[in-house]
């Protein structure tokens, strides 16, 4: 995914999914958007005309559980920053 999500080149952008990376998060994409996943924590950047949505999900009971939100986001770099965010307040 590395290139597909650095849509700036920006070396912040680069930065934020490096961290995310060292947190123990695995990324892919499709179509929608783009997923970190952990196995047990899973955010979500869905690509929505010209912004993005972010979501978190935990997993409980073997089920995917919204945790939260964050709609309207005009940036890649505000996804990535919200989610380290959600990283460091569970830690």
């Amino acid at each position: 995914m590395g290139r597909d999500v650095i849509m700036y080149n920006k070396q912040l952008t680069r930065q934020y999914l490096q961290f995310i990376k060292q947190a123990g998060f695995k990324d892919s994409k499709d179509t929608l958007g783009y997923y970190f996943d952990n196995g047990t924590k899973k955010f979500s950047i869905m690509i929505s005309g010209p912004t993005f949505n972010c979501f978190y999900n935990e997993k409980i009971n073997s089920a995917w559980i919204l945790k939260l939100k964050k709609p309207g986001v005009l940036n890649i770099e505000d996804c990535l920053k919200w989610i380290l965010d959600c990283i460091q307040k569970e830690k």
